[in-house]
């Protein structure tokens, strides 16, 4: 079950609901490399949010600075 947190954020003298969704990993969840984590994160977000609204996504992790310089995913390479 995901923890919610919400909060507000000031940004242009509007105010901005902000909600923090985290869950506790699973052991198969452990092994997978940190931009898949936080894909999967970023996914959850989207499903638990109302897929109606306007949806802003900020990680930590660059998951697209990660697929350029990878060769592979998964065990799939990638042709560029």
């Amino acid at each position: 079950m995901p923890t919610l947190a919400p909060s507000a954020r000031f940004w242009d003298d509007t105010i901005l609901p902000v909600r923090f969704v985290g869950r506790v990993l699973q052991d198969a969840d452990l092994r997978y490399h940190p931009a898949e984590k936080e894909v999967l994160k970023t996914c959850h977000t989207m499903i638990t949010s109302c897929s109606e609204k306007k949806i802003r996504v900020y990680i930590r992790y660059s998951v697209l600075a990660w697929l350029f310089k990878s060769k592979t995913v998964g065990s799939y390479p990638l042709d560029k």
